[in-house]
């Protein structure tokens, strides 16, 4: 059985490259655009960095201080890292690119295939074959959950290289979608989701700030993103 695919076609990719040279994608700021850094936070990083080699760790941390970006510093932050169930951050840029700019629908529906489902986090792997599931559950699924299966399902909506597009063009450099979630040939074969630290603080401040794509898509994101949390070990150690 064949998977539904959707994204990457020609015609999209044109498109995007298209629009991209008429407007600016989003209203979310790209990591320069930010007037970040001009505080001295150096006293903070040195132990930080001391603390990240005494462990030998590949360590990054990268903070951004909402009330005032003068305090928002890094260390390690533009090194990539396996991105795990955090690539969800970066394929939410695309998502959120074509439902800003109107070519996809958080009521469009899709049906869940016997091959998209896969194992490991989520519960869209227990629903029933053949049901329906919309664009917003599946965004629900994927940033509450971490579901892998809803995951692997917006990639096919929205496509790899489109993706990468869209991480690319906000300045999200540490950043790339290369497989889908539960694919061991493909991590077998070196092939991995990267994101760095800048990169996830950055999606994540813009979120917070209600200027990732538009106010409605940030606060979406937010009451997501809480849920998935209280739900977590993190909760309990806040």
């Amino acid at each position: 059985e064949e998977k539904e695919t959707y994204g990457d076609s020609r015609d999209e990719l044109m498109s995007i490259i298209e629009s991209s040279e008429e407007r600016r994608i989003g209203g979310m700021p790209t990591y320069e655009e930010y007037a970040r850094g001009t505080a001295d936070t150096s006293e903070v990083q040195n132990k930080l960095l001391t603390l990240i080699e005494a462990y030998g760790a590949d360590a990054s941390v990268a903070v951004r201080y909402l009330p005032d970006s003068a305090w928002d510093f890094s260390v390690n932050g533009d090194t990539a890292h396996p991105a795990a169930s955090l690539i969800g951050l970066a394929l939410l840029t695309q998502i959120y690119d074509r439902i800003d700019s109107g070519t996809l629908d958080l009521s469009n529906e899709y049906i869940l295939t016997e091959s998209s489902v896969v194992a490991g986090d989520g519960t869209l792997q227990n629903e029933e074959i053949g049901s329906m599931v919309t664009l917003d559950e599946l965004i629900h699924h994927m940033l509450a959950e971490n579901d892998n299966t809803a995951t692997n399902m917006l990639i096919d909506i929205v496509g790899m290289e489109a993706t990468n597009l869209e991480l690319n063009r906000q300045g999200l450099t540490g950043t790339s979608l290369e497989r889908y979630m539960m694919d061991s040939n493909a991590q077998a074969a070196g092939i991995d989701n990267w994101i760095s630290a800048d990169d996830a603080a950055d999606i994540l401040a813009a979120i917070a700030q209600d200027i990732f794509y538009n106010q409605d898509l940030s606060e979406m994101a937010v009451i997501y993103l809480s849920e998935g949390a209280t739900a977590s070990k993190l909760d309990s150690a806040l």
